[in-house]
Parts: C-alpha cells; sequence; structure tokens
C-alpha cells in the first residue's frame, strides 16, 4: 500500500529531530511549533471562542507540547484547564504563569479518575492527550490507566466532544500501532516533522 506522505519509526524521528537541533533550533523552538500546531488544529475544530479544553499532560515532551498548546488557547480566548498527572513535564513556574493567564491547573491521579478528574472532562467540548509520547512502549503504567479510560468514557454519548492527540495517540505503539492494555481513542491526532508508522 502506498501512503501520500512519508512514514518514520520512531528512531527515525529521533534522528530528524537530533538533525533540527543540529542545525540550531533549539527543543523550545520544536516545541513551540508543536504546541502552535496543536493549538491551530483545535482552533478549527472550534466554532466560537471561550468553549472549554482540557488538556492532559504527562511526562515527557508530548506533555509539554499539549501545555503550549494550552498556552496559545487560552490567548485565545478558549476556558482552559491543565490536569496534571502524577509525572507530568511542566515546571512550577510555569503553571503559576498559566494560572496567572487564568488557566486553571488541576492535579489528575488514578484516584480523581472516578471523581473530579471524569466530571470535569464532561464539560469540555476538546481534550488535548498529552499523556504519552511516541518513547511508550509496552502497557500503560497502573497510574495512567485510569487517565486514559475516563477519557474514553467521556465520548460515550457525547459526539460533540473532540479528543486530539499530540503526535500519537497515549498508549498506542507509534512504530506498529499496537496497544498492550488501555489506550487513548483520539478523534484527531497532530503529527511533527513527519506521520509515525504506527
Amino acid at each position: 500500500m502506498s501512503h501520500p506522505f512519508a512514514l518514520v519509526s520512531v528512531a527515525e524521528m529521533r534522528s530528524l529531530e537530533a538533525a533540527a537541533i543540529a542545525e540550531g533550533a533549539s527543543e523550545q523552538d520544536l516545541q513551540a511549533r508543536a504546541g502552535r500546531a496543536v493549538a491551530d488544529v483545535v482552533s478549527d475544530h472550534l466554532e466560537a471562542a471561550g468553549e472549554p479544553i482540557a488538556a492532559v499532560i504527562g511526562p515527557g515532551n508530548n506533555g509539554r507540547d499539549a501545555m503550549v498548546a494550552a498556552r496559545h488557547l487560552a490567548r485565545r480566548g478558549h476556558r482552559v484547564q491543565l490536569w496534571l498527572g502524577p509525572r507530568h513535564a511542566v515546571a512550577e513556574a510555569e503553571t503559576a504563569d498559566l494560572a496567572a493567564m487564568g488557566v486553571r491547573i488541576a492535579r489528575a491521579d488514578a484516584k480523581c479518575a472516578d471523581g473530579a478528574f471524569r466530571r470535569a472532562l464532561a464539560q469540555n467540548r476538546v481534550v488535548i492527550d498529552g499523556l504519552l509520547g511516541v518513547g511508550a512502549v509496552g502497557p500503560m503504567r497502573a497510574e495512567l490507566a485510569p487517565l486514559a479510560e475516563a477519557i474514553n468514557d467521556a465520548r460515550t454519548g457525547r459526539p460533540r466532544l473532540l479528543v486530539v492527540a499530540v503526535d500519537v495517540p497515549s498508549g498506542v505503539n507509534a512504530d506498529d500501532g499496537s496497544v498492550a492494555g488501555s489506550a487513548v481513542r483520539a478523534d484527531v491526532t497532530v503529527t511533527f516533522g513527519a506521520v509515525k508508522a504506527g
């Protein structure tokens, strides 16, 4: 089967990113571009400013990309809530800056997956999945799986809820598309640099 675009493995994508950094781009530059791309896609799917958006943040670059997207969306007038996973990629100073912009910050863990987190997801128009990225392999960790399941359950009976994955849906192997346990079911996946083979 032929594809109209290049498919790359995780190793190939890491080589492309390393080459971009060697040519002068910083990790912050790459995250800024990725976050803006996610924010643009989310904005394209919304009918009006002010619609509620939840960004779920895990460790690593996908979490940072989702955080940057949340910042852009807040600047565009949307009501944004950042849900920080048990381990996340957002520094304390960044959460303070986001809070000063009106972004609500909350902690998301397995305990709240059946409570506050689940209730909050039901009130949003968009959920940005920044839990895990292309480096994740094998089953999702026990502390993250309930969060992925809560995102999936929030879609039940809510056809307007849009789930946007950053680079790859959390829990999906970016090399082969396999799922070993829980995984987020995204409506849209925003990829960067090249489409991942999985």
